[in-house]
């Protein structure tokens, strides 16, 4: 894409049942910043057979062949458990990691082991798409987002997480959506803590690409060095 490091590329790794369709909404915003040079928008391999290496190796694969640099990389929901190994895997190319209301399971653990075993009723039972994703919608948003939903693939679920956080070196941010009733706000603080990002709120639910795409944007493009911190978790 360039020598221009004085801008980024942005790459988005959508959550579970949704595609790179998710992002459309966000991505003219994202090309008007003139912090940024592209924005790729990942479609994850869709099939049931998919694996958590699978996806891994597609995010990386499109970094290396689109010789992306300077990398601004933000996960959604379940993309969570995607991004952060693909840091690892490309990190001479990367700005910063974007955590957007993301699950981020402990060393060891999967996403099934999180979700079972936190005590909190309101982290259970949500199974259907709508009461998840949909809870700030218009109704046209709505069919949009939910007319498009596919099956998610269960081995990155199952899969223990090796990599729980990022390198060091490496700015992370989480976006926290103060509405969103699929992971709640007090899980999505445990999250971001347990990754060592800066916390960055947005008064939305758990799809602000659609509801709200300027200001998810906006926190984006201002998710660079100097605005982000380096912390890591201290246990």
């Amino acid at each position: 894409m360039g020598t221009d490091l004085t801008r980024s590329d942005i790459v988005l790794v959508h959550g579970a049942m949704h595609g790179a369709w998710c992002w459309d909404r966000l991505g003219p915003h994202l090309r008007s910043d003139p912090r940024v040079r592209s924005v790729v928008a990942v479609d994850l391999p869709g099939h049931t057979e998919a694996t958590l290496d699978d996806y891994v190796a597609h995010v990386v694969g499109i970094i290396e062949q689109g010789d992306l640099r300077n990398i601004v990389l933000v996960g959604h929901s379940l993309g969570g458990i995607t991004i952060t190994p693909v840091a690892h895997r490309v990190s001479q190319r990367m700005r910063c990691l974007v955590y957007l209301t993301t699950t981020c399971p402990p060393g060891g653990a999967t996403v099934f082991d999180v979700i079972a075993n936190d005590p909190r009723p309101e982290m259970k039972g949500r199974t259907d798409p709508p009461d998840m994703f949909c809870t700030d919608f218009d109704a046209e948003t709505r069919e949009w987002l939910v007319s498009r939903l596919r099956d998610q693939p269960v081995q990155p679920l199952l899969t223990p997480i090796t990599e729980p956080t990022p390198p060091a070196s490496i700015p992370c941010v989480y976006i926290l959506c103060t509405r969103d009733e699929a992971l709640t706000v007090p899980y999505q603080t445990e999250q971001a803590e347990r990754v060592g990002a800066t916390i960055r709120p947005i008064d939305a639910g758990h799809s602000p690409f659609a509801t709200h795409p300027a200001e998810l944007a906006a926190l984006i493009g201002g998710a660079v060095p100097g605005e982000t911190s380096t912390r890591r978790p201290t246990s």
